[in-house]
């Protein structure tokens, strides 16, 4: 069988660009000087596609930087002081043609995001193209995906006109969230089911903030992180668990034991009797009901994690006026680094600074489970933020640090452990809130956290997911 050859899309075809709309916003410029404050914040030198308009546009801002009206005049000495006059076609005459090819004012604007739609369309084909060369070449699609839905978002994110805004402009906008927010708190809040922890922490983070959640092993930082998603879920909340240490069949028993109250340990080894067949049929169909997803593939780097989140974001959590939704990852030891680098530290610190940013990219909290260091259980205290494992980039870029924790059982407790237990949520960090303690309940059987006064607000004894709060009731 004959071998052809691909097709390169991009032979023999010219870039985009619209060389009209182009001379028309330069134009405008020389005709009235004063639109170039407004216009240098929507456009930028690369987004001109012909090479004597990036060196026009370039003049224009030296000639405004010193104070000095942009005219013909100013422009070409600039121009000619730059050795640029003399590659312009025509020289002097080409500005003045400019300025006969200006568009009026009121429809600039559109000239304007005609030269940006140009310009976002050359970056796109440039990645594209970038993209098929390592395709070709062997790229392996671990690295290759990633890379190219950051390039993709990256390409989409300098398309929408960000810089900085007037207060006045924004003010109303602000007052009208507030006054939403005001109206049903609960539906803005990203809760911990805990109700005196919401209601003296005030949740477990906000819209773009990096919530580490970190303990050492056995004193419950999965259940916790498991407990906040499950009961966000329950309240409509879309969330994504990144679970790289426990498959997606040992989150799913935990969360029926948690639902249900039935022994965890019965549950996984099927030892059940009838009576708890009708709470568990019951508890699935409410875990059906939740916008919960799970994946647990446990070779994800930090990138892949990134991209799949977005995705996730745009196709199943993007839901109108209601925009709250959760991304747990367990936990940050297990997450691969692209970097491949000898320095932990470093690849740590890559890591947490991306998931600070995939926050913000998702407009909703992020969850790290992570390790605390050995050093505090060595000494018999209680963690500090010193303690987190691995890189001082956590403490750094985590907006909040949960740290959940149990005293070491003393005496008839360590000999015949209680059923439900005291333990202690510890916030040692929190950006915009408060930080302290909160007192709280373990019960080892569910792997669940607890109210204090749990049993007032369930009949069935079972743990935060369905729970009433002060401002529920």
């Amino acid at each position: 069988m004959l071998a052809i050859a691909p097709e390169d899309p991009t032979e023999a075809r010219e870039s985009p660009h619209d060389f009209a709309a182009e001379r028309s916003v330069l134009g405008a410029i020389l005709l009235a000087p004063l639109l170039f404050s407004d216009l240098r914040g929507q456009l930028v030198t690369d987004e001109f596609f012909l090479p004597a308009h990036r060196e026009v546009w370039d003049a224009m801002g030296a000639v405004a930087g010193r104070g000095h009206p942009i005219d013909p005049v100013m422009l070409a000495d600039e121009l000619k002081a730059r050795g640029m006059l003399s590659r312009l076609e025509g020289g002097e005459s080409y500005l003045n043609a400019l300025a006969n090819a200006a568009s009026i004012p009121d429809v600039v604007g559109h000239h304007v995001g005609l030269v940006k739609e140009k310009a976002t369309a050359r970056r796109l084909i440039a990645a594209c193209a970038g993209a098929m060369a390592r395709a070709y070449g062997g790229a392996t699609m671990d690295d290759l995906l990633p890379e190219v839905r950051r390039q993709i978002m990256a390409i989409d994110a300098s398309d929408t006109n960000a810089g900085p805004v007037k207060m006045a402009d924004a003010i109303d906008a602000a007052i009208e969230h507030i006054d939403a927010k005001s109206r049903n708190p609960n539906a803005y809040q990203i809760q911990s089911g805990l109700a005196d922890f919401d209601r003296t922490i005030g949740g477990v983070g906000r819209a773009g903030q990096l919530v580490i959640v970190a303990a050492q092993p056995g004193q419950g930082k999965t259940s916790f992180a498991e407990n906040v998603a499950l009961h966000n879920g329950s309240r409509g909340v879309p969330v994504l668990i990144f679970s790289l240490e426990m498959l997606r069949q040992e989150l799913i028993e935990r969360a029926l034991s948690g639902e249900t109250g039935i022994d965890g340990r019965k549950i996984v080894a099927g030892i059940l009797k009838q009576a708890d067949w009708e709470a568990i049929n019951p508890a699935a169909g409410r875990l059906r009901q939740m916008p919960v997803w799970i994946d647990e593939r446990r070779t994800l780097t930090a990138d892949r994690i990134c991209s799949e989140a977005r995705r996730w974001r745009e196709r199943f959590a993007r839901s109108g006026a209601d925009d709250r939704a959760l991304v747990v990852i367990d936990y940050l030891g297990l997450v691969r680094s692209a970097e491949r680098s000898q320095n932990r530290e470093r690849e740590v610190a890559g890591m947490t600074r991306a998931f600070k940013g995939l926050a913000g990219d998702l407009g909703c909290p992020v969850m790290l489970v992570s390790q605390l260091s050995r050093d505090s259980a060595k000494q018999a205290r209680r963690p500090i933020l010193s303690d987190l494992r691995d890189s001082g980039a956590i403490e750094a870029d985590a907006d909040m640090v949960i740290v959940p924790w149990r005293d070491p059982p003393v005496g008839d407790e360590a000999r015949n452990p209680p059923e439900v237990q005291s333990a202690t949520i510890i916030v040692a960090k929190h950006r915009n809130g408060p930080i302290g303690e909160v007192d709280v309940k373990w019960r080892p059987s569910t792997t669940q956290f607890l109210d204090n006064d749990f049993e007032r607000w369930t009949g069935r004894n079972h743990g935060p997911h369905f729970t009433e709060t002060d401002d529920d009731r």
